[in-house]
């Protein structure tokens, strides 16, 4: 099956909720490994993309920091990252947090105490 970066036009006109950074750093403060997280919903390479996407610029950006950062936690093992397909250019992407992220925890919190409280209060 050929898959294009142009997705059906009812996927183009629908906005798609974009979480940001902070959420994802407040969720990572006191995730259990195992928990899941669902950090974008649609096709993210097309809503991450300046010239394909029908997101504004803010919002794009946005999702730009939150996937790389994502990216950033996967490859170092922190966090593995699934995707649930609904359908052609639609997918639900889901962090699940791994057991390395509790010892990285603890290690930024000898590092630098009080950090993980004050990141989970804002």
């Amino acid at each position: 099956m050929l898959m294009t970066l142009d997705p059906p036009a009812a996927l183009r006109l629908r906005l798609t909720p974009v979480t940001d950074e902070e959420d994802l750093v407040r969720w990572l403060s006191t995730a259990q490994p195992g928990e899941q997280f669902i950090y974008h919903r649609g096709f993210l390479a097309i809503d991450t993309s300046a010239i394909a996407t029908n997101l504004p610029p803010v919002r794009r950006q946005m999702l730009q920091r939150v996937a790389s950062r994502v990216a950033d936690l996967c490859a170092r093992g922190l966090v593995q990252t699934v995707q649930r397909r609904h359908g052609d250019g639609d997918c639900t992407y889901i962090v699940i947090a791994g057991k390395r992220l509790n010892a990285a925890r603890r290690r930024l919190h000898q590092a630098m105490p009080g950090l993980l409280s004050w990141s989970a209060a804002r």
